[in-house]
């Protein structure tokens, strides 16, 4: 018996299936019959590919019997049975067939014989390929219902009618012929095959899609994360530090922003190429992280921070100066000193303006980090302090002013003091109360009341 091939669809390899049981689909019977003994020829027509069988009865006068197909002897061996014919023949390709019949031992010459009930008959397992087509098509229906694509079950319900179509196949020739079972795939099996693929390739592109969208939607924060870093480096790096945006801003774009745009490319590559599920771990990796950007961010602000406490002290320095220098002038406008020092005080105002300037300069550059201007804050404390020409001393008037407050307030406090004593001895009486103190003392004694007169009460 031929060997008939079904493939399932969702196993990995062929699965051979040996047809196993005969099923006679009867093709054009008639009756033969040879009446002067010469040979007969049965006219079957056009044969699929298959394993047929040609079997008829013969009348007694015929003693052998050859079977001829298309002209070529069959294989046949003689029956004692009254079914005498009975020949095997394969088709490995659709044939015109023509079975000639010629007697080995027609008795008397001439004589006519007769070939009765001539059957050819379709030997194939019509249960088994049912069976498996119908097998394949429930599996596919299965392997469907567990996809994700919104057409799913469109395509279960075609996957249960091929099913049905498989069952429901007739055991017949017609349906043989129709559904090409002899192939290595018939007509039900490729429809399978043609449903299993174009379900993959929905179910592939609709976790294609899926693949792409986790991958953008972990790319949408970072951006974002990434904007707001270039505001926030605008917000920071401004003054004294401005002069750090633009590298800043590279140092962001350079390794986030060409990043995220490497990873938004990769991303759409594989979508295109339908590996964004494959891809999908390593087009991640290509995103750039939240930790890396505040990095960046907290170096250039720590940077900026740097550049203005440098910029501040600097600052400092001259700020210190002027206030020195404002603290003696508002010390002379006070005082009685004449006001000629204009040339001393524009000397030491130009130091300052001097220093100040080298200052400015270096404002807003990486020169402000390593400006030194000890020597020159030096130089303007010594005009303030004291003018080493000796013409005019800020510091020797401020001196002798103060020593002048100093004894000025030294002695009004004295004064003070006398008078309040003053006043609490004219407030002092008598223990009777009939004497109060005079408003005077008498510096020449100091025993109890003695130096002091008393007046008597009114």
């Amino acid at each position: 018996m031929r060997k008939e091939f079904v493939y399932s669809v969702i196993a990995l390899g062929a699965i051979p299936v040996m047809a196993n049981a005969a099923d006679v689909q009867t093709i054009n019977p008639e009756v033969l019959t040879s009446v002067d003994g010469s040979e007969v020829s049965y006219v079957v027509g056009k044969l699929v590919p298959g394993k047929y069988k040609f079997k008829a009865q013969l009348t007694s006068k015929v003693y052998g019997v050859k079977v001829k197909i298309g002209g070529v002897e069959a294989p046949y061996a003689a029956k004692t049975s009254a079914r005498d014919v009975d020949v095997e023949f394969t088709l490995t390709k659709e044939t015109d067939i023509t079975l000639t019949i010629v007697s080995t031992d027609p008795g008397e010459d001439g004589a006519g014989w007769t070939i009765a009930s001539p059957v050819v008959s379709l030997e194939y397992d019509f249960a088994t390929i049912k069976t498996t087509l119908a097998g394949n098509a429930q599996t596919l229906a299965t392997t469907i219902s567990g996809y994700n694509y919104a057409a799913k079950d469109e395509d279960v319900k075609a996957a249960n009618a091929l099913k049905k179509k498989a069952q429901d196949v007739a055991e017949s020739y017609d349906d043989y012929k129709k559904f090409k079972l002899y192939a290595e795939k018939s007509t039900i099996q490729e429809e399978i095959e043609a449903l299993a693929k174009a379900a993959g390739d929905k179910e592939a592109a609709y976790q294609n899609e899926q693949a792409y969208t986790r991958v953008n939607a972990a790319i949408t924060p970072i951006k974002s994360k990434y904007n707001a870093a270039v505001t926030e480096l605008e917000q920071a790096l401004i003054g004294v530090a401005a002069y750090l945006l633009e590298d800043a801003k590279k140092d962001l774009n350079d390794n986030i922003n060409v990043k995220i745009t490497e990873a938004t490319q990769a991303s759409y590559a594989s979508y295109q190429a339908g590996t964004a599920v494959t891809d999908e771990a390593a087009n991640k990796k290509k995103i750039p992280t939240e930790e890396a950007i505040s990095e960046i961010v907290t170096n250039w602000k720590g940077q900026a921070t740097t550049n203005i406490n440098a910029y501040n002290t600097l600052h400092g320095k001259v700020t210190t100066l002027q206030a020195n220098l404002k603290a003696i002038v508002d010390v002379i406008a006070k005082s009685d000193i004449p006001a000629n020092y204009t040339a001393e005080k524009t000397a030491v105002e130009n130091a300052i303006a001097a220093i100040d300037k080298k200052i400015e300069d270096a404002k807003n550059s990486a020169a402000q980090l390593t400006l030194n201007v000890d020597a020159d804050v030096t130089t303007a404390q010594t005009l303030i302090d004291g003018n080493p020409q000796g013409k005019f001393s800020f510091k020797k008037q401020v001196d002798e002013y103060n020593a002048n407050v100093a004894t000025t307030t030294a002695i009004k406090t004295l004064q003070d003091n006398l008078d309040a004593a003053k006043a609490t001895v004219n407030a002092l009486k008598s223990k009777d109360g009939n004497y109060e103190a005079k408003n005077y003392y008498d510096l020449k004694s100091a025993d109890n009341f003695s130096s002091v007169r008393f007046s008597p009460c009114l």
